[in-house]
This record gives structure tokens, sequence and C-alpha cells, in this order.
């Protein structure tokens, strides 16, 4: 396998000092490349050094399997050196680290072998603790055959399995042996720039290890290259560096959980009120993790009821516009981790996701696109993002901005809607828009928002009046209660059936449904026309 552009040149080698090391297929030690703040102890299996690294610093004596990449002929470099180092001072954990027989000299049979051994070592007697095995590039496809080896002899499988960017044989990827991974991990995280010339491998295995049952999530970084997590201050290798903490420690407490909250909010709701929403997508999710998702306050019966209403008031608009558009385009901005595409598809509609790049991120480790539905990873305010949507308008376009527009100023939000109709004149748009005194009160009852510290400031007590003089061009449709129609459930106490009619008698959540211009598209009439006419 040709060698990777990250690795130094022949010439960049010599001035290094190390040329005859790597042409020998022999390693330099870690001891004097170490940063400071981390301990190194060094072992030998059959000849080879194994390192055990850890923090000086609050280290809490657990450690993980690393497994680096060398491309099968080159030794760790310095660049995954500190970034190992700053994954063990960030996680509080160590990291046992063998340094595998390399090419030209060896053999990969001689790989496979020591690193068995080196395994065997690292489990020892102790059958208790956790087993996470982290690998780089070449690296995890070696993980992944010592997984598979390990459990051929009948050795303790491992836990979990972390491989970033993952290097992999054409042949390997599409072997019917793969299928031997099923129950040999409980969970596989895979990691991959889009950018990097692998990203391909990586998804393979990824859905290949889907196909064969496994509990596998998948991240893509936009615009990154295979090594982007070696250059620590990028914002995409922070994000990384986030959710690999969470994933070796074991713990989704600090960021995935925190992201994922929503997801678990989607199932509670699915289950309290299932005759006005239900998301088995989210349900099955939460039901198959064991992670926990809770948050530091409790979240009433109001406003879970609310959330329920607004997920199926707008699901329901969004059906009744494919009704009449079936083949439309929708575009769902700052779509989070919902899964909208599969509560609402009809078998015609191209589907359009839109947030940013770490909301995408953990959303690529959640929920996997179906066909007609594709990803956009931009802020909503980087309207940039309107020239990656090449549809044709002429069969109907809906945009769908459920909660975005929040803490914008009513002006903004004007030009914002604005700027849609220049691009996508006679769009559709979705949105929502609560009462002043229901956005104070918001403000004041939920100090946990970080946002809230802004204030909510896009609100109007009449808002079809409000956004129909925002421009001529602007047509409301109409503007509907957002818990218009929804029945007390069995079970309810009264007080719970006595707080929906105040809410419906309030009218304080509005969903608005307008169109931007006026023109007109092809319609289901005209769409069965055109089918028929095809048919004779």
């Amino acid at each position: 396998m040709a060698a990777k552009s990250r690795h130094a040149t022949y010439e960049e080698n010599r001035r290094n000092g190390f040329t005859d090391a790597i042409s020998k297929g022999e390693h330099r030690g870690l001891e004097k490349r170490v940063p400071g703040g981390i301990y190194v102890d060094k072992i030998d299996i059959d000849g080879f050094p194994c390192y055990y690294l850890r923090p000086n610093r609050n280290f809490e004596d657990v450690y993980f399997f690393y497994v680096y990449d060398s491309d099968y002929c080159y030794d760790i470099n310095d660049e995954e050196l500190r970034f190992l180092c700053s994954l063990l001072r960030q996680t509080g954990h160590g990291a046992f680290v063998p340094m595998y027989p390399l090419a030209p000299r060896h053999k990969y049979d001689e790989v496979s072998a020591f690193m068995l051994k080196a395994y065997k070592n690292f489990i020892g007697t102790d059958s208790d603790r956790d087993i996470t095995v982290v690998a780089c590039g070449v690296g995890a496809g070696i993980a992944l055959s010592l997984i598979q080896n390990a459990w051929k002899e009948g050795i303790r499988k491992a836990d979990r399995l972390f491989a970033l960017s993952p290097v992999m044989d054409y042949d390997y990827i599409h072997a019917d042996y793969t299928g031997d991974y099923v129950d040999i991990c409980e969970d596989i995280f895979i990691i991959s720039g889009m950018e990097s010339r692998y990203s391909v491998q990586a998804r393979k295995l990824s859905n290949r290890l889907i196909d064969q049952g496994l509990n596998v999530k998948f991240i893509e970084y936009k615009e990154m290259d295979h090594d982007f997590f070696f250059s620590l201050r990028k914002k995409q290798t922070r994000h990384m560096m986030k959710v690999l903490h969470d994933y070796i420690r074991g713990d989704s407490s600090e960021f995935l959980a925190d992201a994922l909250y929503e997801v678990k909010r989607r199932s509670d709701i699915s289950k309290k009120f299932s005759g006005i929403f239900s998301d088995h997508i989210a349900t099955r999710y939460i039901s198959k993790h064991s992670e926990s998702f809770r948050r530091s306050h409790r979240v009433r019966w109001k406003d879970n009821m609310l959330l329920a209403a607004n997920y199926k008031a707008f699901d329901d608009s969004v059906r009744l516009f494919l009704k009449e558009y079936p083949n439309a385009t929708v575009i769902y901005l700052g779509c989070g981790l919902d899964t909208m595409f599969e509560r609402v598809d009809n078998g015609r509609v191209r589907f359009y996701n839109l947030d940013r790049s770490d909301k995408m991120a953990v959303r690529g480790s959640y929920w996997k696109p179906g066909d007609r539905e594709f990803n956009i990873t931009r802020s909503i305010d980087d309207m940039a993002w309107l020239d990656d949507i090449d549809e044709d308008i002429s069969y109907g376009m809906l945009f769908v901005c459920r909660g975005i527009f929040s803490y914008y100023r009513p002006s903004e939000v004007r030009e914002y809607i604005l700027k849609i109709y220049e691009k996508f004149p006679g769009a559709h748009v979705l949105m929502d828009m609560n009462k002043q005194a229901t956005v104070f009160a918001r403000d004041y009852y939920q100090p946990y928002s970080g946002m809230s510290l802004l204030g909510r400031r896009f609100f109007g007590n009449d808002p079809g009046r409000i956004v129909s003089l925002w421009s001529p061009v602007i047509d409301i449709i109409y503007v509907r209660n957002m818990t218009g129609g929804i029945k007390p459930m069995q079970g309810w106490s009264f007080l719970q059936k006595m707080r929906l009619r105040l809410i419906n008698l309030s009218h304080n959540y509005k969903l608005i449904y307008m169109k931007l211009g006026f023109e007109e598209y092809m319609r289901l009439e005209r769409y069965i026309q055109l089918n028929i006419h095809k048919e004779i």
C-alpha cells in the first residue's frame, strides 16, 4: 500500500536521523519523544518494545489499547504521539502502545502473531474492566484483524473499538469473512474526514459492519483530510476529541449525551404522548443504547406536551404540502438530529437537512440518510447554502424553519425570508411564532438555556398580520394554532385537560405557512395528467 502524504520524505528522514531505522524495519524509542506530563514505562514482548503511557496528573488507573498508524513500514510519528498524549491528559486514562513488527523486514503474519500476544499481555487476568481499543489509519485494519483473531482464539473480546480514518485493503472490506465481526465487539465507532482519499473505505466498512448487525456509529467531518485529528487547534478536531473522550471513558455525560438529548426527549414524548406524536426511530435508538441522557433540570409536563404538538403540527403541514406537490423538494433548516424525512416521506420527495458541522457530525452517528435525503453542513446564517440546493423548483419547494428564528430580530427574519425568495421565487415557507407573553415567560422560567442570556426577540401577538406586512411578495396561506385539533389523551388528569384547554384558548403558539411570490408550479393534478400522458 502506498505511503500517505503525511509521512516524511526520504530526505527528511535522513535529516532527522532515522532513515536506517525505517529501512531496517526498526523502531525509535518513545522515552525521549514523549511530551512533558506523561509517564513512560517500557516492556519487551518477543523482542519488540511496548509502552505504557499515562498522564502524571489525574490518572484514573485505566488503560486503553492503542494501535498507531504506520503504513506497515513507518514508526509512530511525532504528530500522532502528541495527539495521543493530549488524549491521555484529557481523559485521565493511560494507553498501552505495542510497537508491532514493521515491513520490509517483517511480514504481516508476524504482525498478527505479535499483536495477539500483546493483547493477551494487556488483558492479563483482569476480567472485570472494560476493554477499549483505539486505532488510527492502518492501525485500524490491524486492530480489526486483532479483534477477529482474539475471538477465534477464545480470548476475551474488546468492548469498544474506535477507528480513526481507517485504511483497509479493498479485498478485505468486500470479503465475506467480515461477517465474523458479529458479536465480537460490543460497539464500534468510525471517524473519517470527507476529503481523505480513504473516506470511501471508511464509509464502505461502516456500511458493511452495519449490514452484519453490529452497533456501529460513523461520523464524517466535512472538508477534513485523512489526518485532521493531529491538528489539535482545528474546530473539528476539538469536536472529535470530545467525542473520543466520552467514548474512551464509557461515559456520554459530557458531550454526546448533551448532543443526543433531543433524541432522548423525542423518545420520551413518543411514549408519553403517543396519541399526538410518534418517532419510532428515536424510540428504537434509545432502547438500544445504554448511555445516560439525563439533564440537570426537570422538564415540565406542559413543555413536553407543547413539544409533541410542535412536531405534529410541522409534520402534518409538510404531509399536506406533499399531497399537493408530491415530487417537491423540502429543505429542513436547523434540522439538528430530527428525522422528519422518515416520518413524512411519500416515496418521491427530495429532502435536504441543513445544520452546523458539530450537529451534522453527531447526526452521522445517529442516522444514515436515505436515497432521497441529503445533508448540507453549513450554519443557517451562511446563506451560501442556497447555492447547494440544485433542484427544479417547478415541482414545488418548501423550507421548514422550525424554532430557528427565536433569537433573531424581526427585521433579520424578514431579510432572511426575502433572500430565499430571491433565489427561489414561488417557494413555500413553514415557520413558528409565539406571542410576546409566552416568549417572556420562557426566558424567565428556562434560565438553563445559554442563549436565553440574549433574550428571545422574535415574537408577535398577531403573527399573520406582522409577517404579511414584511413584503408584497409574501402571501400568508394560513396561520394555525399549534395545539389546535389535539384532544386529551386517556389517563390525563383533570388539571392537564384544563391546561390544554387554556393553551388552545390563548392562541399563544402559532404555525405560519406562506408562499413567496406569485409563480404557479406543478400541483398534484398536473402531475397526474403528465403521467397519464406519458403512459399513453
